[in-house]
């Protein structure tokens, strides 16, 4: 009986073992696009991943300043659902909702976007993480129209875009995109761009355990190294010269 319960003991142990039981290679592409496209993770705080903006259908029009990595998207606002007001939104002239980017992540050199494909782990440099949220411009100033400051207008390839971030004429000027879809011909480009088609071989002179300290630093308890192991939830973009580009990954 003794000997039956040493056995069963020891397969508990061996059922709580960790056991690999996938390895893949590991792609690192520094920079995939040219120097005028950027790649940012969005995200939506005040949206549930069940409950989407619908980008693709109620997407008007977008903006992005590049070197400060900011966006703007103006979403077209559907006066026949339940929750429109057509006498509040007459007052305050409101025909669009527009989602305005803050920075969630200052420091986003530990963070990279992953593409998974063919067995092959290819990640990308990550110029920004940014979460969008409603803009709250139309009730600045109180609800009077009146009182609200002009919009900035800025020449972008002849045409005035609108903006509601009213910077002085010296701060960055607003870049107008054309938004495409995800698994639209254009944003597949891009999304082919990510996977490396060919690599070289990297000189490992690293321990297994100083590799894994540079990949998720940390430390014993009372140490001063923070653990950021983290995983970004959002959706990838890409904004280049002429369009905003969303990529599922």
């Amino acid at each position: 009986m003794e000997t039956d319960r040493v056995s069963a003991g020891e397969s508990a142990d061996l059922e709580d073992e960790d056991f690999v039981v996938r390895e893949m290679d590991v792609y690192f592409t520094p920079k995939p696009f040219d120097k005028d496209t950027k790649l940012y993770i969005a995200q939506y705080p005040l949206r549930p991943c069940w409950r989407p903006y619908e980008l693709g259908e109620v997407c008007k029009e977008v903006r992005v300043r590049p070197e400060s990595s900011e966006v703007e998207v103006d979403l077209e606002i559907d006066t026949e659902s339940d929750n429109y007001d057509p006498e509040v939104s007459a007052s305050l002239g409101l025909t669009e909702q527009t989602l305005c980017s803050s920075e969630a992540a200052a420091d986003v050199a530990g963070y990279a976007v992953g593409v998974l494909r063919g067995g092959l782990v290819h990640l990308n440099h990550l110029d920004a993480v940014l979460q969008l949220r409603p803009s709250m411009a139309h009730l600045i100033s109180g609800a009077s129209r009146t009182t609200r400051q002009p919009l900035q207008e800025v020449e972008t390839n002849g045409l005035a875009v609108p903006s509601v971030k009213g910077d002085d004429s010296e701060s960055e000027p607003w870049i107008s995109l054309t938004y495409e879809p995800a698994g639209s011909d254009v944003a597949s480009r891009y999304y082919a761009e990510m996977m490396a088609i060919e690599g070289r071989p990297m000189d490992f002179t690293m321990s297994t355990k100083d590799y894994a300290m540079s990949l998720c630093p940390g430390g014993p308890t009372g140490s001063k190294h923070i653990n950021r192991c983290e995983v970004l939830r959002g959706d990838a973009f890409t904004a280049t010269g002429s369009a905003l580009q969303e990529m599922v990954y």
